[in-house]
């Protein structure tokens, strides 16, 4: 590893329009501004799972080896994409998942919570400062360690978060590469992180909701215990019912240093940002906040799927076309110097650098009188009711992505990712292939190349 430090900083102005900005000062110098022009980077190769796998995601970790045994890492994976994220313009990536243990493989978490190897992360990291690309961390917490009906202070998923949370950003708090951590995803909603004023509040929810906030700045505080000059943060659902009603608890988070937001906005961010709905009912959005409830934003995911309506007799499930992506790329252009021009805003991450496939699961089809596909599936399509305000009026699970993938070289679209016959044990190659989707690819460099820091 580099023995180069950063130290990572932001600066809030409230008023009638607030502002913030993102300070970075590498070995100890002077303090420049710069802005986040991220990917969220979270490869998951064809038949695999970042939900049910032992590492949820987390394929960031180091070789290693033991007597009689030898694990291969990932590396193949990260030496592919690294080149193609920097010339993208990007200076960040967000990662969804970073942890010194892993569950076990049928999804227990083992006992004692530090029996199973101790996972490391230097090489992905080391590379990524090679590159110069900034990694904001995320740590998978589960929605039992924030929901109160569901948490229990001794249970075996309590004991295992609470000590790989301490234990990885002890191990990666002083990696140069590291900007920070988002120490859960969309574990929010309501009647749990608020009281709803649409459906009717259940009972408790003040509780409820204290407890949430309370939770989030109490891992944060983690972060801020045990890497010092790193950020901590964490991103929740573009809901605006979180500022209008959860401001008092948002007050109390003083570890918190952004809040992430996840949002799919085609038009317009003033939803997020400023006041918002029908003037009876106004909510005031993050600009909006007041006192040490106000604080810095961070676009923690934005994009759309570039597919459209998914076919049931298509063995692929999904269908993307050059008009498809050329509604997204169009929608891109427009939006993210928007994104860019919102003060309170220190960066944006585009959702997502590929086809990451996050909702693995098997299905058939049978309805067109024949089985035309069999577990596992490469895609899954979404099958509700057209999202109007989406460029293609459909949310897919799959085909967020600026690359689409395919099997690399003459692995079977039904081959498992892990080969566990070779010596050392490790990774089924060739990795995938992707395909860049020029528009898209072209509207991200252009927005970003137009944004300095």
């Amino acid at each position: 590893m580099s023995n180069d430090t950063t130290t990572w900083t932001t600066t809030l102005t409230a008023g009638p329009t607030p502002s913030a900005s993102l300070q970075l000062a590498v070995n100890g110098g002077a303090r420049t501004t710069t802005r986040l022009k991220g990917v969220c980077y979270s490869p998951q190769p064809i038949n695999g799972s970042s939900s049910l796998s032992p590492s949820l995601g987390d394929l960031f970790w180091d070789s290693f080896a033991g007597e009689g045994y030898a694990i291969d890492s990932w590396s193949a994976l990260w030496e592919r994409d690294l080149p193609n994220l920097k010339a993208l313009g990007v200076n960040t990536l967000r990662v969804y998942n970073m942890m010194s243990r892993q569950q076990n493989g049928d999804g227990t978490l083992p006992s004692p919570w530090n029996s199973g190897h101790k996972f490391t992360h230097r090489a992905f990291l080391d590379l990524c400062w090679k590159h110069r690309l900034f990694v904001l961390v995320g740590i998978a917490l589960p929605q039992q360690m924030f929901w109160q009906s569901q948490y229990s202070a001794s249970s075996p998923v309590t004991t295992f978060w609470t000590n790989v949370l301490s234990e990885t950003v002890a191990e990666l708090a002083s990696h140069p590469a590291v900007i920070g951590f988002v120490i859960a995803n969309e574990v929010d909603a309501a009647n749990v992180s608020y009281c709803s004023s649409v459906a009717a509040p259940a009972p408790d929810c003040a509780g409820s909701a204290q407890f949430w906030w309370s939770q989030a700045n109490a891992f944060a505080g983690v972060v801020k215990r045990l890497a010092p000059g790193k950020l901590a943060g964490i991103a929740n659902h573009d809901d605006p019912f979180i500022c209008a009603q959860a401001a008092t608890f948002m007050a109390r988070c003083d570890n918190i240093d952004f809040w992430g937001v996840n949002t799919y906005q085609p038009a317009s961010f003033d939803s997020v940002f400023r006041a918002s709905g029908p003037p009876s009912q106004q909510r005031p959005g993050y600009a909006g906040l007041t006192g040490a409830a106000l604080k810095p934003v961070l676009i923690t995911e934005y994009g759309f799927p570039v597919s459209g309506r998914p076919s049931p007799c298509e063995p692929e499930g999904i269908t993307v076309d050059a008009a498809s992506i050329q509604n997204v790329a169009s929608v891109l252009q427009a939006m993210l110097p928007r994104a860019f021009a919102e003060p309170l805003n220190l960066g944006t991450y585009y959702f997502e650098y590929c086809d990451e496939l996050w909702n693995q699961s098997a299905y058939v089809i049978e309805d067109c009188g024949t089985q035309l596909f069999t577990p596992p599936n490469i895609y899954t399509p979404y099958g509700g009711p057209p999202a109007a305000s989406f460029p293609n009026k459909y949310w897919d699970q799959d085909g967020f992505g600026l690359y689409g993938v395919a099997r690399g070289g003459a692995l079977a679209p039904g081959a498992p990712i892990w080969d566990p016959s070779g010596y050392p044990q490790g990774p089924c190659l060739p990795i995938d292939t992707l395909t860049p989707r020029a528009a898209t690819v072209a509207a991200l460099q252009a927005a970003y190349a137009a944004v300095p820091g």
